[in-house]
């Protein structure tokens, strides 16, 4: 029996009240609307205890508009989902937001607009058509596995940075247990009520350990200690939970209307889309809200066009240390945005010859290391590095110049 209760669940039955009179997916696909709901004053409409965005902050956080909707009400009462930009034609969002849970039939393309743009009341924010609504084939939405799709845009997004989402082989660098987070969205900003915001609101997170999100596990954040689900509710493999907790003791969590919204990592060119607002058991409860891993979703995003793959553009840093008859190399990845997927270190020695190793980073986000073999003693030896990914290769390192020992080194 699902935990969740009302929560954020955007499509169908929970959209019907998730943000500012927004329909749920069965209004969508001919139902009946959703009456709109109140609103709270100025100051207090945000992501539950969240705080404000600055103009341009997170441009890679998109709307989803019922187009019915539009028509008659306008921009603010037609939201009833939010989703990541993560390329120019692509914004990737919660499965549940674009499927009826009644039928199990995705909206169509022409029922969804895409609106780009802080405020929901700017005449700036602009509403781009859909080409294509790809829900992961292996979507469940009675134990809400695999809670992710794709819209792809009928026409580019140009001039706003896309949000790359984190891939498989960086779980270990972005995801680990205690790293801060933000989510995003204009859910609703009132626990036991309707309070929905005009603008983007931001809330400070921090990611829990699997332990404590899927096996009914305690973690504390601030003074407050979150209870977890049980492992039949909150699946590590595609979920992830997340909390956070204010200076004031309150409770930061997303809410209605936030669903499909984006949990980002890092900051920069480092920024990454770990999760997307799933469910959860009540808003800002002791209950963490359970996010879509986005990491487990590395094979659907890429196959539908939706991770935007490129090389490195600047080499790693390296470490190289002398052995007996081998240089054990140590890599740190550029800080340019591109996921890595293997280092290779070279050893030369004057006459040319080369040697060479290879790493893939580690899950646990400790630095790569790999050893070059077969080395001569007394050798002097130039090292370098480059990292890589299917998009293409990094420009090699600097040179680092390194003679294993002339002599025998003690055993350790």
């Amino acid at each position: 029996m699902r935990v969740s209760t009302g929560r954020r669940e955007g499509a169908g039955a929970l959209i019907a009240g998730s943000v500012a009179g927004l329909v749920s997916l069965a209004a969508l696909l001919g139902g009946t609307p959703a009456a709109a709901v109140t609103h709270a004053p100025d100051g207090e409409t945000r992501i539950v205890n969240g705080d404000e965005t600055g103009d341009g902050q997170y441009g890679f956080v998109a709307a989803l508009l019922s187009v019915d909707r539009l028509a008659v009400d306008g921009i603010y009462q037609s939201q009833f989902c939010a989703g990541t930009l993560t390329t120019a034609t692509t914004v990737v969002t919660a499965a549940h937001c674009v499927v009826d849970p009644g039928t199990g039939v995705a909206a169509m393309p022409e029922q969804i607009l895409v609106g780009i743009g802080r405020s929901l009341r700017s005449d700036a924010l602009r509403q781009v058509p859909i080409a294509s609504i790809l829900v992961h084939p292996g979507y469940q939405p009675i134990e809400w596995r695999n809670d992710i799709a794709v819209v792809t845009l009928a026409e580019p997004v140009d001039g706003v940075p896309a949000l790359m989402p984190l891939q498989q082989f960086e779980q270990g660098s972005y995801a680990a247990a205690g790293t801060p987070a933000t989510v995003l969205g204009w859910g609703n900003a009132a626990k036991g009520g309707n309070a929905f915001p005009e603008d983007l609101r931001a809330g400070s997170l921090v990611l829990f350990p699997d332990r404590a999100c899927s096996k009914e596990g305690r973690y504390r954040v601030g003074d407050v200690d979150f209870t977890g689900y049980s492992p039949a509710d909150a699946d590590r493999a595609t979920m992830l939970c997340a909390s956070g907790v204010n200076s004031a003791g309150a409770i930061i969590d997303s809410c209605q209307g936030d669903s499909g919204g984006p949990l980002v990592v890092g900051s920069g060119a480092s920024f990454r889309l770990v999760g997307i607002v799933s469910w959860g058991d009540d808003c800002a409860s002791r209950r963490p809200g359970v996010y879509t891993r986005v990491s487990a979703m590395t094979d659907f995003l890429a196959a539908n066009g939706a991770i935007d793959i490129r090389p490195p553009s600047a080499a790693p840093s390296i470490t190289a240390q002398a052995q007996s008859t081998s240089i054990r190399v140590t890599f740190t990845p550029a800080p340019d945005g591109a996921g890595i997927e293997t280092f290779a270190a070279t050893a030369t020695d004057a006459a040319g010859a080369t040697f060479a190793c290879y790493a893939k980073p580690r899950k646990d986000g400790r630095p790569a290391v790999c050893s070059i073999q077969g080395l001569v003693r007394g050798t002097t030896y130039s090292v370098s590095a480059i990292s890589a990914n299917p998009a293409g290769n990094s420009p090699p390192a600097n040179p680092i110049v390194v003679s294993p020992s002339a002599m025998p080194l003690p055993v350790q």
